[in-house]
């Protein structure tokens, strides 16, 4: 690929659509675009930026996005590889990779759904709860056996005469 810019132009202009037109529909400002299909990606904000600008870009005018990812994940290791003032050993959030990260979406554990978990948990204690308790509650006779055994009532005859 020759550049972001380029794949982004051509794609959108295959899919018969101005810079206005994704930026109606991307809500991304035009003079943000114009940076992307000119490949001026330091004009864009953040690296975070960057990367949803080009995802949002790519599904409006129906193209892939991973290339155009690949292209910018590519563009700042070099940018941040060549960069004045780089020190191989301050590999921290910040560096290169970190970026990459970012830009790729990479380096975040799956979240767990503490809503979804409570309410299985306190759907599993309910049901626990319900199973020890059936026919013990004070005062009140086993239900099961209340319920298969019939009761019979002794009457005394009445002599007839």
């Amino acid at each position: 690929m020759d550049g972001i810019g380029t794949y982004l132009a051509s794609g959108r202009e295959r899919a018969g659509m101005t810079l206005e037109d994704v930026a109606a529909v991307t809500r991304i400002p035009v003079r943000s675009l114009r940076a992307l299909e000119g490949d001026r990606l330091e004009d864009l904000p953040a690296p975070a930026y960057a990367r949803g600008f080009v995802v949002s870009y790519c599904r409006t005018v129906g193209i892939d996005p991973d290339p155009a990812l690949a292209a910018l994940v590519d563009h700042w290791r070099t940018q941040r590889a060549s960069g004045p003032g780089r020190d191989e050993d301050s590999a921290s959030t910040t560096g290169p990779d970190a970026v990459c990260d970012i830009v790729l979406d990479r380096g975040r554990e799956p979240a767990i759904n503490w809503t979804v978990l409570a309410i299985v948990i306190v759907f599993m204690v309910g049901i626990l709860v319900a199973i020890l308790t059936v026919g013990t509650g004070a005062g009140l006779e086993d239900v099961s056996r209340v319920l298969d055994v019939p009761k019979v009532q002794h009457v005394d005859p009445v002599p007839h005469g």
